[in-house]
């Protein structure tokens, strides 16, 4: 398994197709963001592919100074559950182990429809190493944890990596949940 920088528009397309199937309409930002944070220099768009070029799955990444926010992860749905989406988190985590690597999932505190998928995805994470921060935020109606590989994110410094990326006054209606 290896991860490949999207640049053909074929990659691109496949990795577009699956980011609109595999999140939700309300979670999704506009496509062009990723491409102009590319050029910026504020975001990875990754293939996870087979040793055989088989595309696998999609990894987007925001780089901000010392951290990395995997913002989007998906794996093909023929391809989950035989170990694909842990060795491709395990790649991911290896190709930014200098930075302070974190990512937000849905809330598993609140009763909900899909509860059971996302207790699931947070036990995925958990698995790799993952662990929730000791806060929750609001981002734009969704109530979101946010998890860290080796290291601790405060809100603020989570609040930095969203004014990287996204204007500032986007970004300062992200808040802090009492919990």
């Amino acid at each position: 398994m290896k991860l490949t920088c999207a640049r053909s528009c074929g990659l691109l397309r496949k990795i577009f197709r699956l980011y609109k199937t595999a999140f939700p309409k309300n979670e999704r930002k506009p496509f062009f963001m990723f491409l102009w944070g590319r050029r910026q220099g504020k975001y990875d768009i990754m293939a996870i592919r087979s040793e055989a070029n088989e595309f696998l799955g999609l990894a987007i990444v925001i780089t901000c100074g010392e951290y990395a926010l995997l913002d989007y992860f998906a794996i093909e749905s023929s391809k989950r559950g035989g170990g694909v989406g842990t060795r491709a988190l395990k790649l991911i985590q290896k190709r930014y182990r200098d930075k302070k690597f974190l990512l937000e999932i849905e809330t598993t505190y609140i009763q909900c429809d899909n509860l059971p998928q996302r207790l699931a995805r947070k036990k995925f994470y958990e698995r790799c190493g993952m662990k929730a921060m000791d806060y929750r935020v609001m981002w734009y109606g969704n109530e979101m944890e946010i998890l860290t590989h080796n290291c601790n994110v405060s809100f603020e410094d989570y609040r930095q990596i969203q004014y990287c990326t996204i204007p500032k006054s986007v970004a300062d209606k992200v808040s802090l949940l009492d919990v």
